[in-house]
């Protein structure tokens, strides 16, 4: 476990100085420590932490770390020295040596980083980018972040600069003046930026699995069907909609009961909206692929739209010659339901536009194929664009070709 953690400047006192002040950080477990720098405390709770990163500018209270450790390793000048050139900065030079101390105070190896204390916007970029790769070349084991010490704003540039999926646990040692003992806080940062990804990837294009795991038990059900849709979208087995539809139903009636967290309620009602309701008003399986597709389409999910809408078309062709029990059978497609269909598209005003989204989608599902008439590939820009004319024509085709009576 690498601990990313924070040095900044005490609060100045009576006297105007500014090192931090001595406090017994209290943690969950019952341990406590007392020391002016809590990740001297940290690292002293635990076990697990073989690296350590400490951050900073300049001019931070780097005294402050080697002040606990001068009388064991006989650094009281350096250590003075260091409360000197708050005012001026340190060094890179200051930095090594600090680096060589604190790796054999804490027992873990230990790399001190400055930069600048100007903090404004033309300067947040520069930080940013030496956090960045330092982060991320120590991110492999798990990172433990505390952000007890330093410039609120510094927390914020390196959780923007986290791989956030690595992150174990954000602490915050409570600095407490009016109190004998400062308690020691996990911040539910990582789990909660989880669910927010989790939320914005399905909203982006249905990816359904981290949100998923982050349901709680008691949602299972809705967390399976999570899986199951995201499969379903991710292998374009679109023919397996109803399936889903139903589904989706029964876990949502499971659910009218239920108090549900603002997050997932506000979920709930998505899935109402943008899926449940808008398929059950359609009343066959090819209105339904329609729709899908055009879903699919406002996900940015072109690809995966174009075939969609296309399986409309054929599945309309099934529905046509009351097929509907042999539907995603190739042979009676090849044998009864295409003649039938070509027949049906000749006809249809846009019968040309028809032609070209079956070689579209011939393309595609064939890996980007060359087109035989016009010898190219196709352009993923030119598919994005001429969507919503190939969803106009099938849509329009559909309307024209009602399913008969029997």
């Amino acid at each position: 476990m690498t601990l990313l953690t924070f040095i900044g400047k005490g609060k100045p006192d009576n006297k105007g100085e500014g090192n931090y002040q001595k406090t017994t950080y209290v943690f969950s477990d019952g341990k406590s420590y007392t020391t002016s720098v809590f990740a001297e405390a940290l690292i002293r709770s635990r076990n697990d932490i073989d690296k350590v990163i400490v951050l900073g500018t300049y001019t931070s209270s780097w005294g402050s770390l080697v002040e606990p450790h001068v009388d064991s390793q006989g650094e009281a000048d350096f250590g003075m020295e260091l409360f000197e050139r708050e005012s001026t900065g340190i060094t890179e030079t200051h930095l090594q040596r600090l680096n060589i101390i604190l790796s054999k105070a804490w027992n873990c190896h230990t790399e001190c980083f400055a930069h600048t204390m100007d903090l404004s916007q033309a300067s947040q970029e520069d930080i940013f980018n030496i956090y960045y790769p330092v982060v991320r070349s120590v991110s492999a084991n798990g990172l433990l972040v505390d952000i007890t010490h330093g410039f609120r704003v510094l927390p914020l540039i390196l959780w923007s600069s986290l791989p956030k999926t690595n992150v174990k646990e954000v602490i915050y040692g409570e600095f407490d003046p009016k109190l004998n003992q400062s308690p020691v806080r996990r911040i539910m940062l990582p789990e909660l930026d989880t669910q927010f990804r989790a939320l914005e990837l399905f909203h982006a294009g249905f990816k359904g699995e981290l949100l998923a795991q982050c349901l709680p038990e008691k949602w299972r059900a809705l967390a399976e069907w999570l899986r199951h849709f995201s499969l379903l979208i991710e292998a374009n087995y679109f023919l397996q909609i109803e399936d889903s539809q139903r589904y989706l139903k029964n876990v949502i009636d499971e659910l009218k009961n239920e108090e549900l967290s603002p997050w997932v309620s506000e979920l709930v009602e998505l899935l109402k909206k943008q899926i449940l309701n808008k398929l059950s008003k359609k009343q066959n399986l090819s209105e339904k692929l329609l729709y899908l597709g055009e879903l699919l389409h406002s996900k940015s999910l072109d690809s995966k739209a174009v075939l969609c809408i296309w399986l409309a078309v054929e599945v309309r062709g099934f529905e046509i010659c009351h097929k509907t029990e042999e539907i995603g059978d190739y042979d009676v497609y090849q044998n009864v339901v295409k003649k039938v269909l070509l027949a049906k598209r000749k006809k249809h005003p846009d019968h040309e536009k028809l032609s070209y989204l079956e070689s579209l989608r011939n393309q595609i599902a064939h890996g980007g194929a060359i087109n035989k008439r016009k010898k190219e590939f196709p352009s993923p820009t030119y598919l994005k664009n001429q969507f919503k004319s190939y969803y106009v024509a099938v849509e329009s085709f559909l309307k024209e070709n009602p399913i008969p009576t029997r």
